[in-house]
């Protein structure tokens, strides 16, 4: 992503094309996300810094 920290949204759009699925993602309440993965759900749900520092070493 050529030294810009991409979001969240970004990896996840930017895996969903890998995937063959245009981009295409959809979201989760925090409520729906516990429901489905249960308390993991609440690390994922945390502020998240995402930096291409060490692909890039």
């Amino acid at each position: 992503m050529g030294g810009i920290d991409p979001t969240a949204h970004d990896v996840a759009q930017a895996i969903s094309t890998g995937q063959g699925l245009h981009g295409k993602i959809r979201s989760l309440t925090l409520d729906a996300a516990r429901a489905q993965m249960g308390s993991i759900a609440d690390a994922f749900a945390l502020d998240q810094q995402l930096t291409p520092a060490r692909a890039q070493s």
